[in-house]
This record gives C-alpha cells, sequence and structure tokens, in this order.
C-alpha cells in the first residue's frame, strides 16, 4: 500500500526528516519531554508521585499492542497512534478540562503538533 504524499515511512508526516539531521534530534529532545510533564489530573487530586506524560503513552502503546493483537487490529498503526497522541503536550503541557474547553485544547494541541511535524 502507498503512502500519503508527505508522509515518511512509519506514515506520520516525517518525510524530509532524513535530510534534516537537527529537526529530528530537535524532535527526539522535545519528545523527551514527556518524562517531565506529570499529568495533571493526577496531581490535582492529591496523587503522589503522578505518573509522567511518557509513562501514560508507554501504557497505552503496551495496551494498543496487546488489544490489536487480541482483536486482529493493524498493532503497526495503533502503536503510532499511542506513541503520537500526547506528544503535544511536550510544548503545551498536559491540559486538563477544567482549564479549557475541548475545542480550544485540541486547538492548541493541532498548532503545536503542526510546529513538531513541520519544524
Amino acid at each position: 500500500m502507498e503512502k500519503a504524499q508527505g508522509l515518511g515511512p512509519c506514515g506520520v508526516g516525517l518525510r524530509g526528516f532524513e535530510s534534516h539531521p537537527p529537526h529530528m534530534l530537535s524532535l527526539i529532545i522535545t519528545a523527551g519531554k514527556l518524562k517531565g510533564i506529570k499529568r495533571k489530573g493526577w496531581v490535582r487530586i492529591g496523587i503522589k508521585d503522578a505518573e509522567s506524560v511518557a509513562c501514560h503513552v508507554y501504557r497505552v502503546a503496551f495496551i494498543s499492542m496487546i488489544l490489536g493483537d487480541m482483536l486482529s487490529l493493524d498493532c503497526e498503526k495503533l502503536i503510532k497512534m499511542a506513541l503520537l497522541h500526547d506528544l503535544a503536550e511536550a510544548i503545551v503541557g498536559d491540559i486538563t478540562p477544567y482549564e479549557m474547553k475541548e475545542k480550544e485544547r485540541k486547538e492548541i494541541e493541532r498548532k503545536a503538533m503542526e510546529k513538531l511535524l513541520k519544524g
């Protein structure tokens, strides 16, 4: 199956990164920031040692792999979606429903993803 135009081999909009190693490294470093961002929903209710966004993303990817196999779904696609679903939070932080309306949050996160993937 042919990938959509402008998408890299993994289908995540990274075509051209191979010719721009500094941007690729910047994306990797930015993704690493998820390790230091605590999930605000847990912090808000007083959970001590709340998990990071990176821990959450790992768990979602792991669950995606297991359920994808069990349900005969496209595991590769599920895992990619899981790994990318909170990437924008490396820039905008973990935004809870108590902080802003969903429409506004989605727009902020969309702009952050565009910035991350376009370079």
